[in-house]
């Protein structure tokens, strides 16, 4: 992260690496409420990438580095895999996307997919369609909402 502005640093310092991500959800007990915040804490952050110039250049460099390695979640900052943003989930349910607060309304699909709430992320960055993805944190945190029964239309692309 040299040669970065202190502002694009603390936007990407806003971003958990994914073993940070998941020590804090271990540590906050490492239930269902304390995935839910933190997924959404990612969420925000990721937002804070979004409202700097500078750290969303970085950020389509770091998830260009995706093509050549399917798994760089644990790489953040120097690489970005959509599903960083909810890897205190998958912990939950031991990648069990039928048992997730998120893929249970999602016909049961792994977020993996380019058509899930967070697989939507990635194919969203790779277009470079910043709006968009804006957006689509929007939805993200809706479904995020404590109580929320909101499900994710993986052909629609859009909450129902």
């Amino acid at each position: 992260m040299s040669g970065l502005s202190s502002a694009a640093r603390a936007a990407l310092q806003a971003l958990s690496s994914h073993a940070v991500i998941v020590a804090a959800w271990r540590k906050a007990g490492g239930d269902a409420e304390a995935a839910r915040r933190l997924t959404l804490a990612q969420v925000t952050g990721l937002r804070a990438i979004l409202a700097n110039d500078e750290a969303w250049q970085h950020l389509l460099r770091a998830f260009a580095r995706k093509e050549l390695d399917n798994w760089v979640a644990g790489d953040w900052p120097g690489g970005f895999d959509e599903l960083l943003l909810c890897a205190p989930l998958c912990k939950l349910v031991s990648f069990e996307c039928a048992r997730c607060i998120i893929g249970s309304r999602q016909g049961n699909s792994s977020c993996a997919h380019p058509s899930s709430l967070f697989g939507r992320v990635g194919e969203l960055l790779r277009a470079g369609d910043r709006a968009s993805l804006e957006a689509h944190l929007n939805f993200i945190a809706a479904m995020l909402a404590p109580d929320s029964q909101l499900r994710w239309d993986t052909t629609r692309l859009e909450i129902v």
